[in-house]
């Protein structure tokens, strides 16, 4: 895949990571009004709204899948693209790409309290012509809270018979604000 990402920065590349901002006294006040499990989640202990913390050797160096993946945004698309399938480079079975790809019914996220649909830790969401309203697929990712965004989608042909290509987008900031930049 050739993709340059990292839960645990190693030493020599320290340097390649972008500082990243203190967030806005308004994010977090929404944050920890979504629901008492955002608050519990995300500021207990409160340090990811730290740059002193996030900024550290110690946090780069540290493991935290959920919150400190450290990449560029063309080698997370990488990633979404080949788990959409457009990459010859497998990551997973194909079972357990199938089961990327079957999302649970909707329902209210317990944490940030809108309704959503997940499958395998990935947030689904349809995606449809606005002209016409009419299907092109399905797109699966994250939106993160510092207002990052990737995900891949798999796009179906006009006629609906099957997959005709998939795609990986991603847009990372070290601006940490809302979801609004990602909508």
């Amino acid at each position: 895949l050739s993709a340059d990402l990292h839960f645990g920065v190693p030493q020599e590349r320290l340097d390649d990571c972008a500082a990243l901002s203190a967030w806005p006294t308004s994010t977090i006040q929404e944050l920890k009004c979504m629901s008492p499990l955002a608050e519990v989640g995300l500021f207990q202990p409160d340090v990811l709204c730290q740059p002193s913390v996030v900024n550290s050797r110690e946090w780069r160096q540290a493991q935290i899948p959920a919150v400190n993946l450290h990449c560029t945004a063309r080698d997370i698309a990488k990633v979404y693209s080949s788990l959409a399938g457009s990459s010859g480079t497998q990551l997973v079975t194909p079972a357990t790409a199938n089961l990327l790809q079957t999302p649970s019914a909707p329902g209210i996220d317990k944490v940030f309290g809108f309704e959503a649909q997940w499958a395998l830790g990935f947030q689904h969401n349809d995606w449809s012509e606005e002209e016409t309203g009419s299907s092109i697929g399905s797109t699966f990712g994250l939106g993160g809270i510092g207002g990052s965004v990737a995900f891949g989608c798999r796009i179906k042909s006009k006629e609906d018979t099957g997959i005709v290509s998939s795609l990986g987008f991603a847009y990372l900031t070290r601006q940490m604000g809302s979801w609004e930049r990602a909508d």
